[in-house]
């Protein structure tokens, strides 16, 4: 059973990568950890790959913001070694390495484990959007309902967890939202959200998902992440665990990857109430439409806190 597992791991792994053309994902692409000099300052790098040329995928320590530099992987360090760095710099209290010690601290529920709410100057919330593979469509109408309720000539700030298969089977999605990024309308923070968002309802939670026997995380974690540079997008230091199930060893793993898991303080579907600073949590693809329309109605019914700027869905400038 196992063989077989890893068979069709393989097999899907070799489907999905057609949609993308000859040439333009990210060769050689794997995680490295090690400091480079950006304009004075020091950022970390996490990812490097060759696509004409040497690249690496860097993080602002002070704001967890990511850059993709045309440079050669660093000399490779140890987690002590970034660390003892960041000590001596002074960036131990940049946003990056508090989301990670906080993710430490809850990395050991086999349900949530990471990032379920964050502090901010601003009364509000966190948007994020799952979209696991299905054979629906992307829910446009609730990005369309929430932009004509945001304040004039304001983006709307998401998060957007992207599996793989989706992103492989949703083309015209796909570049549907590329273009509201592209016309300032959406800002997003990509999230990959694993590759093949394996789910077998018929046997334990903690056989399923990312703890699927044979499945490899390496590549579940990575293939969003070279799908959206293909597509000329910038992947976070995000990641959202599919199902929001996970184990100590993988939220663990992905910390040494450099990622931050994003749980949620409020899973609407599941009637979580919506409270402030909350990492909120909806499906865009099809399969949740209950909690797109909780979503709208709490919208709907705080429309005039949201154009008054009493209230607002916080973007990735808002982390305090």
């Amino acid at each position: 059973m196992k063989t077989f597992r890893l068979w069709v791991f393989a097999a899907l792994g070799v489907l999905l990568s057609l949609p993308l053309s000859a040439g333009t994902f990210p060769r050689d692409y794997h995680p490295i950890l090690g400091w480079v000099n950006v304009q004075g300052q020091s950022w970390l790098a996490l990812r490097a790959w060759q696509a004409s040329g040497p690249h690496v995928l860097a993080v602002n320590p002070l704001t967890a913001q990511t850059q993709v530099l045309p440079l050669k992987a660093p000399p490779s360090q140890t987690w002590s070694e970034v660390l003892a760095t960041a000590r001596q710099k002074n960036l131990l209290s940049g946003l990056y390495f508090r989301l990670r010690s906080q993710a430490l601290r809850e990395a050991s529920p086999w349900d949530n484990a990471g990032i379920r709410q964050w502090p901010s100057r601003r009364r509000g919330a966190w948007l994020s959007f799952d979209l696991c593979p299905s054979s629906r469509p992307l829910d446009r109408w609730v990005f369309r309902d929430l932009l004509a309720m945001q304040p004039k000539n304001t983006a709307l700030p998401v998060f957007l967890e992207v599996s793989g298969r989706w992103m492989a089977t949703h083309a015209q999605d796909l570049a549907w939202l590329y273009r509201r990024e592209a016309q300032k309308q959406l800002d997003i923070t990509w999230v990959s959200h694993g590759e093949f968002h394996p789910y077998n309802p018929r046997v334990p939670w903690r056989q399923t998902f990312d703890l699927t026997p044979g499945l490899n995380f390496e590549q579940e974690v990575l293939g969003p992440e070279k799908r959206l540079l293909a597509g000329g997008q910038l992947p976070s230091v995000w990641y959202r665990f599919p199902g929001l199930i996970s184990d100590s060893a993988h939220v663990h793993q992905l910390l040494a990857w450099g990622l931050i898991p994003l749980a949620s303080g409020a899973w609407l579907n599941k009637g979580d109430p919506l409270r402030e600073h909350d990492i909120v949590l909806v499906h865009g693809n099809g399969n949740e439409e209950r909690g797109l329309e909780l979503l709208m109605a709490w919208t709907r019914h705080h429309q005039a806190a949201l154009k008054n700027g009493q209230w607002s869905w916080l973007g990735r400038n808002d982390f305090r």
